[in-house]
C-alpha cells in the first residue's frame, strides 16, 4: 500500500514538473515572438498613444 503511495505522488511531481517546464518553455517563446514583433514594428504600438504611454 505504501509503496503503491509513494509511486503515485512520485508521477504527480514528475506530472507537474514536466508541465512547468513545458509552460515556462512556451512562455519564453512568446517573449521572444513578441520582442520580435515589436522590433520589427519599429516600435509603432507604443507610439499610438496607448494608455501605458500617457503620463
Amino acid at each position: 500500500m505504501m509503496a503503491s503511495w509513494a509511486c503515485a505522488t512520485l508521477a504527480m511531481q514528475l506530472t507537474v514538473t514536466v508541465t512547468l517546464g513545458i509552460y515556462r518553455c512556451e512562455m519564453r517563446k512568446v517573449a521572444l515572438l513578441r520582442r520580435k514583433i515589436s522590433a520589427f514594428q519599429g516600435g509603432a504600438i507604443h507610439s499610438v498613444g496607448s494608455p501605458c504611454t500617457q503620463g
